[in-house]
């Protein structure tokens, strides 16, 4: 279960947009209630647009910054907040046979040589 956490930290993450892609270059600043987050956890993570949210992603901690205070806040000037801890480890894993399977259907279904998994390197564990 994910705890929350009296006081809030701050971590940077990137962001996964799509299963066949690789995490984002962009590292993005997030305030973490949840209390158990360590690096390379991966989270479920706000987005939003200036200031307005505008949905969720799936994100992988890269570095934890500290507990939240005003001189992080006015250093970083985070807006968004993770949402959830992932429980599953494999998630890269996942996304990977995910692709693979999504390419099978489309060639047998639809005759469309879809196949982003040539594009992509396998999730080595």
């Amino acid at each position: 279960m994910n705890e929350i956490k009296k006081q809030p930290l701050l971590i940077k993450c990137r962001l996964k947009r799509r299963t066949f892609l690789d995490l984002g270059k962009k590292v993005y600043v997030y305030i973490c209630p949840i209390s158990n987050i360590k690096k390379d956890d991966w989270i479920v993570a706000e987005v939003t647009k200036g200031n307005m949210p505008c949905g969720f992603s799936v994100g992988k901690v890269e570095e934890i910054i500290g507990e939240l205070d005003d001189q992080l806040i006015k250093k970083y000037h985070p807006t968004s907040l993770v949402i959830a801890k992932l429980a599953c480890k494999d998630f890269e894993e996942r996304c990977y046979r995910t692709v693979l399977l999504k390419s099978r259907i489309f060639e047998k279904f639809y005759g469309w040589d879809y196949n982003p998994a040539k594009k992509i390197k396998k999730v080595e564990k």
